[in-house]
């Protein structure tokens, strides 16, 4: 183990850029998760969005049509639902974050 240690120290990618250029392979992997949940928080939040923003529009645009609006009115319910269920993730793994004390996510900056 101490031997994959001290490789994982020495191998090193002249392409990357320099704040992560010196990382070893925990670093490196640490690193690629926060951008990795930023990246997944930030994708399902836009997905929410154009959910409610596309659910509303077709609401808007039912005409009093009872199968639209209904279909309208699932698109927006879906929306937050999905929402619901992000907060709740994100919410779990802080409490890991403290309860554990693994900086997992790397948010650890949050208060």
């Amino acid at each position: 183990m101490k031997t994959l240690s001290v490789i994982s120290q020495r191998i090193i990618n002249p392409q990357i850029i320099s704040p992560i250029n010196g990382f070893d392979a925990g670093q490196y992997s640490t690193r690629l998760y926060q951008i990795l949940f930023y990246v997944f928080f930030s994708f399902c939040a836009i997905a929410f969005l154009l959910m409610v923003m596309i659910g509303g529009y077709q609401w808007i645009t039912s005409s009093g049509d009872k199968q639209a609006i209904e279909n309208a009115r699932t698109r927006v319910m879906n929306g937050f639902t999905g929402l619901v269920i992000i907060l709740i993730l994100f919410f779990v793994v802080r409490a890991v974050n403290s309860i554990f004390g693994i900086d997992f996510a790397g948010w650890d900056v949050f208060p």
